[in-house]
């Protein structure tokens, strides 16, 4: 069961509704529900914001009078395919203004650049709204619960609960950024903890390989020393000191052509 107007009034909204919506506007499906949604809000607030005001919800009961709020009723599916038409065109032109003033095309404009709708799209979509807010208006006219301190009693209560579940999500919010910085640093900390150990590896690597080769060094100069390795063992040792790592040595092991070598020929 629907614990607000608003859930009840999008409750109406069937798919069918909602892509007949959808084509006549040239809108995807999910942009028009998102859009008909805040259009519906933007209209329950503005009633909400003069639901003290006896005189005004007397006209809006009033508009429902001579079968019109069950014309309404009966004729959703076609105002979504079509728009509204005929009295229910007039009863629109004369409802918005009554709720909005002159602030209507500001929270059309609204409604089409939060959900990257078309200008006319917003439009359409409170022209869509008007409707079914006063076909939900209508439903409680039939059931005889709609008066006029009924409907300002209802208004006002379901804004507070709008202004609860809005501190919830302001609240849920907090926290949820809360959170996200906190495991964010986390993450950091633990990647910085791993780069650091990977550091100190590659800092023991390089002193141990340094070693390594100093320690080969060593035990080739006392192979040398003790005439296990020739003398000439000392030219490679020496040129492997000065060789690039894209750089690899070849000890000269052929014979010398001095007849080969320019100017070289024998006298």
């Amino acid at each position: 069961m629907a614990s607000s107007i608003m859930e009840s009034i999008l409750a109406m909204v069937t798919p069918e509704l909602k892509q007949a919506l959808a084509g006549r506007l040239g809108e995807s499906p999910q942009a028009v529900q998102s859009g008909l949604g805040a259009a519906t809000a933007a209209t329950l607030d503005g009633l909400a914001s003069k639901s003290g005001d006896s005189g005004f919800l007397s006209q809006v009961v009033g508009l429902l009078g001579g079968g019109t709020g069950q014309s309404l009723l009966s004729s959703l599916s076609s105002i979504a395919s079509g728009g509204p038409t005929g009295a229910t065109a007039d009863l629109v032109n004369r409802f918005l203004p009554m709720v909005f003033g002159s602030q209507q095309s500001q929270v059309a404009n609204a409604i089409s650049q939060q959900y990257g709708l078309s200008a006319s799209s917003g439009t359409g979509l409170l022209k869509m709204a008007v409707p079914l807010v006063l076909a939900f208006f209508a439903k409680m006219q039939n059931s005889g619960t709609l008066t006029v301190s009924s409907l300002g009693e209802l208004l006002r209560a379901d804004n507070t609960r709008g202004g609860v579940l809005a501190d919830r999500i302001d609240a849920a919010r907090r926290e949820l950024n809360a959170t996200e910085v906190a495991l964010a640093k986390d993450a950091l900390r633990r990647v910085d903890l791993r780069l650091s150990r990977l550091l100190r590896r590659a800092r023991l690597g390089r002193i141990e390989s340094v070693l390594g080769r100093k320690r080969a060094l060593e035990v080739e100069i006392e192979a040398i020393a003790d005439g296990i390795l020739p003398a000439s063992a000392v030219d490679s040792l020496d040129a492997a000191r000065y060789l690039k790592d894209s750089e690899e040595y070849w000890p000269f092991e052929g014979d010398d052509w001095p007849d080969e070598f320019v100017g070289g020929g024998t006298q």
